[in-house]
């Protein structure tokens, strides 16, 4: 009889254990997001999600209107537009070419350069706050680092 109550006793401590490893187990796969709506389980990665870009950003001296295929960029005294989608990555950096145009005062001149020279826009987006930089491509020259801010218009006092 001890055997046989030494035998029920291990079994149960058997089953004990299985069924606590089972519960265990099955915490590490419950949905992380519980009561948020959220599928996602703890055990997978984060779905990356692109940053919304699109529409009016502004800044002291800056006014950019981004749509889905680029930008049209007005400065001060120039105009610029980025020729590609401004997609930022899941860390809110980006990097895009266009084109950089200074304007001057007075009438402009026949061989003056309205399209602009070729240049790389990048910066990085933090919620509504974007820091970009304008750098003309194939050389060293920074045209200048702007702060945007989304949903605002940029304060521009053009060339007279």
């Amino acid at each position: 009889m001890i055997i046989g109550l030494s035998g029920t006793v291990c079994l149960q401590i058997a089953l004990l254990f299985f069924i606590q490893s089972a519960s265990c187990s099955r915490k590490s796969t419950v949905d992380a997001g519980a009561g948020t709506g959220q599928t996602q389980k703890s055990s997978t990665p984060k779905e990356v999600v692109p940053m919304q870009t699109k529409g009016q950003w502004g800044g002291e001296g800056i006014a950019m209107d981004v749509s889905d295929d680029g930008a049209t960029v007005e400065f001060d005294c120039a105009h610029g537009k980025i020729t590609e989608k401004l997609a930022a990555n899941s860390n809110g950096k980006f990097v895009a070419k266009g084109l950089f145009a200074r304007e001057s005062f007075g009438p402009t001149r026949q061989d003056d350069d309205l399209n602009g020279k070729p240049a790389i826009y990048s910066g990085t987006i933090n919620d509504q706050t974007m820091t970009l930089t304008i750098k003309l491509d194939g050389s060293n020259e920074t045209i200048g680092t702007y702060t945007l801010t989304k949903g605002k218009s940029g304060r521009i006092r053009k060339c007279a």
